[in-house]
């Protein structure tokens, strides 16, 4: 009998620790087939398994992890559709929960680790061919020297730069997207954002 994993939301973890999992991969066949659709969004009540479903997602689409075996036996591993594009897209996964949020300094400096962690990961970026002029505001930002406008469109530049250097689209993950806004919301904080 397997164990039920509990407080993990790492479908890789869960996976290599053999925990119990009901099979949710359904969710990447409808990501499969809807390929026109450009932006999915997941809404559940809390405690749904969001992050779980977002670590699975990566862990199926992202080309870092090629030739895992973390999906055999699941649905997903029965379609053809399916398995061709697995672990093809580079992506970008970020989560926005623990910013914060006590003032905009604080919040862009803890976004601004955030950012840094994404672009180590792909750090390989810094030997590319890519724009000069783009991977040195990489670079910073992965040195967490970018300023505030560098931040603001960070996650575009990652994007641009991804996709140039994959030539492939890029798959962005927010996971717990609405944290910032539920946790400013009536504060200070939210008054300095508008």
């Amino acid at each position: 009998m397997r164990n039920v994993p509990i407080g993990i939301d790492d479908f890789k973890e869960l996976r290599e620790k053999d925990g119990y999992f009901v099979d949710k991969t359904m969710l990447i066949e409808e990501i499969v087939k809807n390929n026109v659709t450009k932006v999915f969004l997941f809404t559940r009540p809390r405690r749904f398994g969001k992050s779980l479903n977002m670590s699975m997602i990566d862990a199926f689409f992202n080309l870092r992890y090629k030739g895992n075996k973390w999906f055999d036996g699941l649905h997903v591993m029965d379609r053809d559709d399916c398995e061709a594009v697995m672990n093809s897209y580079p992506v970008i996964s970020i989560d926005l929960k623990g910013l914060n949020l006590d003032d905009m300094d604080t919040f862009l400096n803890t976004f601004a680790g955030k950012i840094s962690r994404i672009c180590a990961e792909h750090r390989y970026l810094l030997e590319s061919d890519v724009d000069d002029v783009r991977i040195s505001k990489f670079d910073d930002l992965r040195r967490e020297k970018g300023t505030r406008a560098d931040l603001e469109g960070s996650l575009k530049l990652l994007t641009d730069i991804l996709k140039e250097y994959h030539k492939k689209d890029v798959i962005v993950l927010i996971d717990e997207y609405d944290n910032p806004i539920q946790n400013t919301y009536g504060s200070e904080m939210q008054q300095i954002g508008r």
